[in-house]
């Protein structure tokens, strides 16, 4: 009975952040906008861990979930590498395109949310 009540937890603490990582307001620097982005990958990454765990994830969205991340962190090495040097519109470009994968294996991971 621990086991389900601490379950319920996580999904209330990931529904949080989720909420939360929706209404933050626009950031205005690249440093920012990176530090934001990495929180938001973090939640994804533990939530997509979390429901591995939890046996909630097929095979294919496994298999979904790991050419999404794979093209997450493409995009991320290129924008931090443009941040790095100072390439703004290589960052924007890169950042973009991480963004874009993130909310792609949310929707898959929103999918398997216990209503």
């Amino acid at each position: 009975m621990r086991q389900i009540k601490l379950n319920w937890f996580m999904a209330a603490l990931v529904a949080l952040v989720l909420s939360a990582c929706a209404s933050m307001p626009a950031v205005d620097t690249l440093n920012k906008r990176a530090a934001v982005f990495e929180i938001g990958y973090q939640e994804v990454l533990s939530t997509a861990i979390l429901y591995d765990t939890e046996k909630r994830l097929t095979v294919t969205d496994k298999a979904k979930l790991n050419t999404v991340f794979d093209r997450v962190d493409a995009a991320r090495s290129v924008f931090r590498t443009a941040l790095i040097v100072g390439d703004k519109a290589r960052f924007d470009s890169g950042i973009a395109t991480a963004l874009t994968a993130l909310e792609a294996a949310r929707l898959i991971l929103t999918e398997k949310e216990r209503k």
